[in-house]
C-alpha cells in the first residue's frame, strides 16, 4: 500500500479533520517552502516585480506623450512654474533626488514620489483647489475631472504609487530595487510632473469649463 492510498483509507476511517491534521504534519516541509510563495501571491506582483511593472510604467509614459525627462538637469518641480501656489513642507529637487538612487534607492523612490504628491497639490491649486488634507484617491479624481493629466497618466499616476509602496515597505521575499530602477522612477516622477505643472498653467476657458 503506497501513502496515497495510506492516506485515503485514513480519512475514510477517522474522518476528515484528524485526517486533515495528519495531513499538515505528513506535508509539513513542503508546505513551509510554500510559504514565500504565498506571500509572494498575496503582496501582489508589484512586489515579485519591480523591474516589470516599472517598465511598464515608462511604456504608459510614453503612451500618454509624457514631455521627456532631462535627468542631468538641477530640475526643481517648480522651476519652470514659479507663478503657481507652492504646498507647504519641503522637498528636495530631481536633481537631488536622482543623486540619493546610488546609496539609497528607496530614499531616491520616495523623494521622487514626494515631488509627485507636491505635483498634484500644485496643480490642484491652480485650480482653485486645495487638496492637502484630501485622500490620494480624491486628488486623483480632482486630477482627472479637471484634465490635468490624461487617463494614461492617470493610470501611470497609480502604478507609481503602488511601486512606491512596495519600494519603501519591502518585504523579506523580493531583492530590494536598484539604483537603476531608483533613477528610472524618478525620471517617471520629474515627466509627470513637469505635465501637471504644464497642464495646469493653462488658461482656464473664458467660460471656466474644464479645458
Amino acid at each position: 500500500m503506497d501513502w496515497l492510498t495510506f492516506l485515503v483509507e485514513l480519512a475514510k476511517a477517522l474522518g476528515w479533520p484528524f485526517a486533515v491534521v495528519v495531513l499538515v504534519f505528513v506535508l509539513r516541509q513542503s508546505l513551509v517552502k510554500l510559504i514565500p510563495t504565498l506571500r509572494h501571491l498575496k503582496y501582489g506582483d508589484f512586489e515579485a516585480d519591480f523591474g516589470e511593472k516599472l517598465e511598464e510604467a515608462e511604456h504608459k509614459a510614453d503612451a500618454a506623450h509624457l514631455p521627456a525627462a532631462e535627468p542631468t538637469a538641477a530640475l526643481d518641480a517648480d522651476a519652470e512654474t514659479k507663478a503657481l501656489p507652492e504646498p507647504k513642507g519641503r522637498s528636495l529637487p530631481f536633481s537631488i533626488a536622482m543623486s540619493l538612487a546610488t546609496e539609497t534607492p528607496r530614499a531616491a523612490i520616495l523623494e521622487g514620489w514626494l515631488l509627485i504628491e507636491r505635483g498634484i497639490i500644485r496643480a490642484l491649486r491652480a485650480r482653485n483647489i486645495n487638496a492637502e488634507s484630501l485622500p490620494f484617491r480624491q486628488q486623483v479624481e480632482l486630477i482627472r475631472q479637471h484634465n490635468l493629466l490624461p487617463p494614461e497618466a492617470v493610470s501611470l499616476l497609480n502604478d507609481l504609487r503602488a511601486l512606491r509602496n512596495v519600494a519603501v515597505h519591502p518585504r523579506d521575499e523580493g531583492p530590494p530595487p536598484t539604483a537603476e530602477q531608483a533613477r528610472e522612477f524618478v525620471l517617471l516622477s520629474q515627466r509627470l510632473v513637469q505635465a501637471l505643472d504644464a497642464n495646469a498653467a493653462r488658461p482656464l476657458p473664458e467660460d471656466g469649463s474644464r479645458s
